[in-house]
C-alpha cells in the first residue's frame, strides 16, 4: 500500500495528467472565478447583488413641478450619460430637504442614487441657464 490510498480520487486522477494540462485546467478554473462566471441556481463570489453598491449619475434639466411635501421632482432632463435618455421624468426624493429652494421652471442640476431597488433624487441646486441651450437627444 502506498500513499496513493490516502489520495482522494480526483487527486489520483490530476497525477495522471501531464504538468502541462494540470497548469492549464488551473489557469481556466482561476479565469473562471475571477471572471464572475457561475452556473444557474449556485451562487455567485463576485456577482452583483442586492448589496451591491449605489451607482451615482448626474444631470441637468429644467423642473416641470414638485409634489406636495416636496417628495418628488419632475425634471425635463438631458441625457444622463450611462443611465438615461433625455425625456421628461418623475424622480422620487430622498427626502423633503432634497428639494428645498427649488420652483418650476428653475435650470437645474442634479445628482440620482441609483441601487438594484430603487433611483432616488438626493441633490439639486438652481444653476444657470446656458445661453445656447442645446439638449443631448
Amino acid at each position: 500500500m502506498g500513499a496513493d490510498q490516502f489520495r482522494p480520487p480526483f487527486v489520483k486522477a490530476m497525477c495522471r495528467i501531464n504538468h502541462f494540462k494540470r497548469y492549464s485546467i488551473a489557469i481556466i478554473s482561476l479565469s473562471f472565478l475571477f471572471s464572475g462566471f457561475h452556473l444557474p441556481g449556485i451562487a455567485k463570489p463576485y456577482g452583483q447583488s442586492s448589496t451591491e453598491r449605489p451607482k451615482y449619475f448626474c444631470g441637468r434639466g429644467t423642473v416641470i413641478s414638485i409634489d406636495e411635501g416636496k417628495v418628488g421632482v419632475t425634471i425635463e432632463h438631458d441625457l444622463i450619460e450611462g443611465f438615461m435618455e433625455a425625456m421628461t421624468m418623475h424622480f422620487k426624493t430622498e427626502d423633503a430637504e432634497v428639494a428645498e429652494g427649488i420652483k418650476p421652471g428653475d435650470y437645474v442640476r442634479f445628482t440620482l442614487k441609483d441601487t438594484t431597488e430603487k433611483t432616488r433624487l438626493v441633490y439639486i441646486e438652481r444653476i444657470e441657464r446656458p445661453s445656447n441651450k442645446k439638449h443631448k437627444r
